[in-house]
């Protein structure tokens, strides 16, 4: 059985969210730690200090574009009627079942059945959400 997990748009999503935190966590550390050489070193690829400070700026612009577009292709997709049960991220009680049923399970108990979206899996899209 095949798990359908992201559509192309979700896909496009991740791949810009993980190049953007790439990019921030490069600039930010060449910029925190300016008396290096492997810091130095890091900046001169961005044009140096300045210019990793600017790509900081663009980049987390861009970063907070990107949220909203997430929060606007939520609302879209939940109002034209696309996000089915299955799909939401919302925490729901049977989360917390499925959070007993798992910890059972680590100490011998019987294996849990889940569902496409396990709650491990939606607190780590709060977590990188919030």
């Amino acid at each position: 059985m095949r798990l359908r997990r992201f559509t192309p748009v979700q896909k496009g999503f991740h791949v810009l969210l993980i190049l953007s935190f790439l990019v921030q966590s490069v600039t930010g550390l060449a910029r925190m730690y300016t008396g290096s050489r492997w810091s130095q070193t890091l900046a001169e690829a961005f044009g140096g200090y300045a210019g990793c400070l600017a790509d900081h700026k663009i980049v987390g612009l861009l970063m907070l574009a990107l949220f909203a577009a997430h929060i606007v292709y939520i609302v879209l997709v939940y109002i034209q009627g696309k996000m089915s049960k299955e799909d939401t991220l919302v925490f729901e009680a049977k989360d917390a079942k499925q959070f007993i049923s798992h910890l059972g399970w680590m100490f011998g108990g019987k294996a849990p059945q889940f569902e496409r979206w396990v709650y491990l899996e939606k607190f780590d899209y709060l977590a990188v959400f919030w």
